[in-house]
């Protein structure tokens, strides 16, 4: 679910929140076993934009401030996957160009430089160290339909991407080995969102 509200033409507040539905990820690296995981988004801000004309279909360019959260919830039980939580701030930018008078095709980029990370093993005697060093990034793409100047439904698909380094004493490694010293890790994950 998201919503753009725009208090002037030139400031606006958004919110987003996405949730998972019934999905399922493999819980080890080498059996045919699976585990039901939720993970949700939340991305709250504030748009400050500026028109490129002063028709309905000008264009338009947004510099957003965010605040930017990411779980990721597994089973207790689960053999090999972590539960985890990402949040921080996030700068970016919105770009809005015309295709026809009423649709729109939007993108958008932002970066994370300074990024929270938290793991939680459940059962699992697991460390991997502290994670000294975390950044994100996050790029949206999508059409929005102008049917006035205030209703504008958006359709949005968004890719996040985090990289963490964690250093210090580690008890397992991620396969195929690596150093148990120095462990990097990267995420990535593909979210929809339509309103």
């Amino acid at each position: 679910m998201g919503l753009n509200l725009w208090m002037t033409p030139f400031l606006g507040i958004h919110a987003n929140y996405r949730f998972s539905l019934l999905n399922e990820v493999k819980d080890s690296p080498t059996e045919d076993k699976f585990v039901v995981v939720e993970q949700t988004y939340l991305n709250l801000g504030v748009k400050f934009r500026r028109f490129y004309g002063l028709a309905i279909d000008s264009p338009s360019f947004a510099i957003t401030l965010s605040y930017l959260k990411n779980n990721f919830s597994v089973p207790t039980a689960s053999t090999s996957r972590t539960k985890y939580k990402n949040n921080g701030p996030e700068l970016g930018i919105e770009l809005s160009l015309p295709s026809t008078k009423r649709l729109f095709w939007n993108l958008s980029l932002g970066v994370q430089p300074f990024v929270n990370h938290d793991e939680t093993a459940g059962d699992l005697d697991l460390r991997a160290g502290q994670s000294s060093e975390s950044s994100g990034a996050r790029v949206s793409f999508g059409g929005e339909y102008r049917l006035s100047r205030k209703t504008r439904p958006f359709l949005q698909l968004t890719g996040l991407y985090y990289k963490h380094r964690f250093v210090g004493d580690a008890n397992a490694g991620d396969p195929p080995p690596v150093t148990l010293s120095t462990i990097s890790k990267t995420f990535s994950a593909l979210n929809g969102l339509c309103i």
